[in-house]
């Protein structure tokens, strides 16, 4: 009896300690680690009728992109640009600082000096990611000065990952601040915010859904909607930009939008209904102003393809777009069509683009329609291209803007050098 009893008291003592709550370990974030990517150095210049370079240093982390140009398609224009970034990879912190410049010369000059910084902050609570800029603006004579910024708070540990945004510009000596909030729910997104946070308020909701080769957004806001000028800025408008820009006032603006991947094939569709209060425009003598009481419907359709077989590269893109503003906004065409084609053959390259715009409506009179093509040829040896470009192949001449017209065919010579290691 007392064998047996010690053999049951042996059965079930368990001599191995007891299992560690693993709900109550804290495991330390892993260091941030970003895979190595190949370097590039380009050089490229081009000359004829038109001519400009350009110079691209891609060294992993640290990346530059300078060129300029000089062209005269329906007035003479000179451009500069550049551009210099660095990343920095810490434990839980990521950081890339980054200046822009940009230059430009027509009747008068603009330019911009803008540093900046990206970041992004892994907590063991939350992944904080942002950015913000500062441009020092010189318009003609004048001197301005704008920002902008954002701070996104994502809370990936909780149910949903709430997602907070804030962010904002600075122009005309004031800042204007924007809050949002963002769930995601499986594969849907809803966001609620407003794009002002002073009075009044200016609602703006958002909700898409995104799978792995589907996208549904739809899009809805109201009330101002204030852009900086590096965000209206266009060197191929004629426009007498200013320092300081009117604002858009929406009283309802509704996009949708969908996408389908299928493969090397994307197909876009956007569709947008805008009712505004008070919309930027372009009043005489090139000016920029503002009109009153304009409503516009806008449906665009991109189709994207992608095909590689064998030594054969093809790239495709034709987009679609119908404007029915009215005419109230100057320049905008009641539809335009725009297809590009690239072919990579080997050694060989081939591409080419068509652009057609309707009728549209100018400061004192309809303009127009007009169409063009350019082309570009080229072979590439080792770590040389040499490549022959021709614009306006149709040598159209027809009135783009008020009194401007375009000049005809031009065509220019070019040779880019790159490597990669």
């Amino acid at each position: 009896m007392n064998i047996l009893v010690y053999v049951l008291l042996l059965y079930s003592y368990d001599s191995m300690p007891p299992l560690p709550d693993l709900s109550k370990i804290q495991l330390s974030e892993p260091p941030f680690w970003r895979e190595p990517q190949e370097s590039e150095v380009l050089i490229n210049g081009f000359a004829g009728p038109f001519y400009g370079a350009d110079l691209m240093l891609d060294l992993r982390s640290f990346f530059f992109w300078g060129g300029f140009e000089h062209k005269d398609e329906w007035d003479e224009l000179e451009t500069g640009n550049a551009q210099c970034s660095y990343q920095i990879a810490l434990p839980h912190l990521w950081l890339k600082p980054q200046l822009l410049v940009q230059l430009m010369s027509r009747d008068v000059g603009y330019g911009h000096i803008t540093p900046g910084m990206q970041f992004t902050v892994f907590t063991p609570v939350a992944i904080a990611t942002g950015m913000f800029d500062y441009s020092l603006w010189k318009v003609a004579d004048d001197l301005a000065s704008e920002g902008a910024g954002q701070i996104s708070c994502t809370f990936d540990r909780i149910s949903y990952m709430p997602q907070l945004i804030i962010s904002g510009i600075y122009t005309d000596k004031r800042l204007k601040p924007a809050l949002y909030a963002q769930i995601h729910i499986h594969r849907f997104h809803f966001m609620l915010g407003s794009t002002t946070i002073q009075e009044p308020l200016s609602p703006h909701i958002a909700i898409s859904y995104k799978a792995l080769r589907t996208e549904v957004l739809t899009d809805i806001k109201t009330g101002v909607q204030h852009r900086t000028l590096r965000e209206y800025f266009d060197p191929e408008i004629p426009i007498k930009y200013s320092a300081e820009l009117p604002a858009d006032t929406l009283r309802i603006g509704i996009n949708l939008g969908l996408r389908i991947r299928m493969n090397n094939h994307t197909l876009t569709l956007e569709g947008s209904y805008n009712d505004w209060l008070s919309r930027i425009n372009t009043g005489p003598d090139f000016v920029i102003s503002t009109t009153r009481e304009v409503t516009g419907i806008n449906i665009g359709l991109t189709m994207q393809n992608n095909l590689r077989v064998g030594i054969l590269k093809l790239y495709h893109t034709l987009h679609v777009q119908y404007d029915n503003i009215g005419r109230a906004i100057v320049f905008i065409p009641d539809y335009y069509v725009s297809d590009t084609l690239g072919i990579i053959l080997g050694r060989f390259e081939l591409s080419g683009d068509v652009y057609y715009a309707s009728e549209r409506s100018g400061l004192q009179k309809t303009l127009p329609g007009y169409g063009t093509a350019n082309t570009m040829a080229g072979v590439r040896l080792s770590f040389l291209k040499l490549y022959l470009t021709l614009k306006n192949i149709t040598d159209t001449k027809s009135e783009l803007y008020d009194g401007y017209f375009l000049k005809g065919r031009q065509y220019a010579g070019g040779l880019e050098v790159s490597q990669r290691f």
